[in-house]
């Protein structure tokens, strides 16, 4: 009988420190998302508004309001008085997309042909599209806003929308 003999694979100091440094790199990022997610959701006080000019304006009680970040059943809703939607974070990111409620005058109808024979037809008041009609049925236009987050701890937020920082502070986790 022959005897085998085992050879021992001796990888480098070096590369077992590179590995080591790729796994813990995607450990800190996939947990990263985790904690910022569960930081964001909530519901936040508006404070103050620090201008592009860098003043700082102290939010009025009579323009105060409250931004909800909530998970229900796997949905992010957001709302802010009587307005709600869906919101995401896509890197830093806040993105806020929701259907207005409103009654908007029509001045433009068009109907959109396309190669296969189906047509749409587009409502619109002047340059803005209000919604489109399809097979599917009517679809509203959305809104979108997007915030950039630049600041956030387990007490405050600062968005940032057109130059401006809004800076909320949480009072429900």
């Amino acid at each position: 009988m022959k005897s085998i003999k085992e050879k021992k694979i001796k990888l480098p100091f070096f590369l077992n420190l590179i590995l080591l440094n790729i796994g813990l790199i995607f450990i800190t990022f996939s947990c990263s998302n985790d904690s910022l997610n569960t930081k964001i959701t909530g519901k936040w006080a508006i404070k103050s508004i620090q201008t592009i000019n860098g003043d700082f304006i102290n939010v009025p009680e009579h323009e105060y309001y409250e931004l909800h970040l909530l998970n229900k059943k796997n949905n992010r809703i957001f709302e802010v008085g009587d307005v709600s939607g869906n919101w995401t974070l896509n890197d830093s990111l806040l993105i806020f997309k929701n259907i207005p409620e409103s009654k908007t005058p029509i001045d433009s109808i068009f109907v959109v042909n396309d190669s296969y024979g189906n047509s749409t037809v587009v409502l619109q008041n002047g340059n803005q599209k209000i919604a489109t009609i399809s097979s599917d049925g009517i679809e509203p236009e959305a809104v979108t806003s997007i915030m950039e987050l630049i600041f956030i701890d387990d007490n405050e937020i600062h968005l940032l929308s057109d130059g401006d920082t809004y800076i909320y502070t949480k009072i429900i986790r």
